[in-house]
């Protein structure tokens, strides 16, 4: 057999070390191989990243936890222990891939440098729950957005302090009609919390539907399917069809009568980016008088929609199916949410 050529060596090559992977992972194991090079052409210039020993990579973990100033100037920012753990993984791959031994974290230096961070490390913050009465709380504000107009919020030399949209001005107020960007964008973000609370969606999942991926219920009326064609649980593409309420129908088709681009093969939001997500809900959040507006994020969503199954008496292996997870750790962490919301409405009464 006659030797490859080097262009079909390097697809093979790519498609080994891809196999099983994620675009998503892929660019994360990059981004740290990427980061491990550049702390050791700092702190040791001229050592090979793949000769590497345990006690340089615990070294590593060390400084990214902690934050540290590298040799060459460079501000290394504190991380996550988390994040140090996902550092390790790539490293091991690309060691893997030059057929050298991974790394193991559970013996030796690197398991003691994990040990200590996680013990000085801060606790790790969690997105709070958005429930039913405060996403109701939201769309209503939003839907205010669509039907009246602005209000310039003006100072007493006449300046405009603000924008807003309240239901009762005041006389310093000044009315102006509603842009069609700001009518689209209400409509766009009603759209995606409806949809993302009822049928559970990840952030990514959200960036990623199409308008060919909703559809009207075959059997329920008023109902809708929204079609999930691949997740970060889903590699391979499976896909998982979930049943969502009229109310989620009805948000989607008048953003989709506002919107420009509505073919099939069309995306459904225009925020192509997952942190534009979470900024717009902090903003509605605000606007619609919520407390701690910080506190949520797009996984909000998802938590509230799990706690209120929960609380409805769903099992931990119902959640799991409704949300696709596949650590039962997770879903139980709501259930456990649900049951303090409960207690704490009991001890109200009394």
């Amino acid at each position: 057999m006659a030797e490859l050529h080097e262009r079909h060596r390097q697809l093979l090559e790519k498609a080994t070390m891809n196999r099983k992977l994620s675009p998503a992972t892929i660019r994360s194991y990059r981004g740290g191989w990427k980061r491990f090079r550049q702390w050791l052409a700092s702190e040791y210039p001229g050592a090979d990243p793949f000769e590497a020993d345990a006690d340089t990579v615990a070294a590593f973990v060390v400084d990214l936890v902690h934050g540290a100033t590298l040799s060459d100037g460079t501000e290394l920012k504190p991380s996550t222990p988390a994040t140090a753990v996902q550092r390790i993984v790539a490293i091991n791959h690309y060691r893997r891939e030059r057929g050298l031994p991974p790394f193991k974290r559970g013996e030796g230096t690197i398991a003691e440098a994990l040990h200590t961070v996680r013990r000085a490390a801060p606790p790790t913050k969690q997105a709070k729950a958005l429930r039913r009465t405060d996403l109701e709380t939201i769309c209503d504000m939003l839907e205010h957005r669509t039907r009246c107009g602005r209000v310039d919020r003006r100072n007493r030399a006449g300046n405009i302090l603000y924008t807003d949209w309240p239901h009762e001005p005041d006389a310093r107020c000044r009315f102006r009609n509603p842009t069609p960007d700001a009518v689209s964008s209400a409509l766009a973000m009603k759209a995606y919390v409806r949809v993302s609370f009822g049928a559970l969606l990840r952030v990514s999942e959200c960036v990623a539907l199409r308008w060919r991926d909703v559809k009207p219920h075959p059997e329920e009326k008023g109902w809708g399917e929204v079609h999930i064609r691949r997740s970060k649980t889903d590699q391979y593409g499976e896909g998982a069809v979930r049943s969502v309420e009229p109310e989620v129908m009805d948000a989607l088709r008048a953003w989709k009568r506002r919107s420009r681009t509505a073919r099939p093969k069309d995306y459904v939001f225009p925020w192509r980016r997952p942190g534009n997500y979470t900024r717009r809900l902090k903003l509605a959040a605000r606007d619609a008088g919520l407390a701690d507006p910080e506190g949520y994020s797009s996984h909000s969503l998802r938590i509230g929609r799990a706690v209120e199954l929960a609380a409805a008496g769903a099992s931990v292996f119902e959640i799991m199916s409704a949300g696709r997870w596949k650590d039962p750790a997770i879903a139980e962490r709501y259930c456990q949410q649900a049951d303090r919301a409960r207690a704490d409405a009991a001890l109200r009464r009394l």
